[in-house]
């Protein structure tokens, strides 16, 4: 695992390099689902504090094709709430790549851990929307601050690194269709890809 970093510098923004390397410290271990379920949560939260400095401050607006994100955002937001959810992604856009980075080199590793990410994140999502089905709008993007708050310990809340850290995590998995409405010819790449249309 990497080495805790500071973060932009200056004794007000550094970061206690234990407290991010292990953010669910304070988490008590009463809480089952934390401890056994998604502490890979902890790692890409340290992945992106070690990391973040050095990348690069590529944007939203810096970013090439946007078209299938674009389609993805009209299917599942409303005019209003589609201006609040792209300046989100504008302000995390670093972070979330980050967090892609770390997800196509964890899955490499231990495929099984990222599913088991995915999952819980799946299954909380259905749980928000009282859908059994994945692919729901999503609608409002309280589904996403609540989904993303829902993995930080309470303590961490209202810290704005760790939540926007967490936002991170759940846009990309939007993104990447893990859930979420999607359109025709993503849902067919993801017939095709699970054989799911011939059975």
């Amino acid at each position: 695992m990497l080495d805790g970093r500071k973060q932009n510098g200056g004794n007000d923004s550094t970061y206690n390099q234990a407290e991010n390397i292990n953010i669910y410290n304070s988490v008590p271990s009463s809480d089952s689902r934390i401890d056994n379920d998604i502490g890979v949560l902890s790692e890409i939260f340290e992945y992106i504090f070690g990391r973040l400095e050095e990348t690069d401050t590529q944007t939203l607006n810096d970013h090439g094709d946007l078209t299938d994100l674009k389609k993805k955002l009209e299917l599942n937001f409303s005019n209003e709430e589609r201006i609040t959810i792209i300046e989100t992604f504008y302000r995390n856009w670093p972070r979330k790549d980050l967090v892609e980075e770390f997800i196509a080199r964890e899955a490499e590793i231990n495929q099984l851990k990222v599913d088991a990410l995915i999952d819980i994140v799946r299954s909380d999502f259905m749980k928000l929307k009282h859908s059994g089905y994945f692919q729901t709008k999503v609608e409002s993007n309280e589904v996403i601050q609540e989904l993303a708050i829902n993995y930080l310990p309470i303590g961490k809340r209202r810290n704005p690194e760790y939540v926007a850290n967490a936002k991170a995590i759940i846009l990309y998995l939007f993104e990447v269709c893990y859930f979420g409405k999607v359109s025709n010819e993503q849902q067919k790449n993801f017939d095709d890809y699970f054989d799911i249309s011939n059975r």
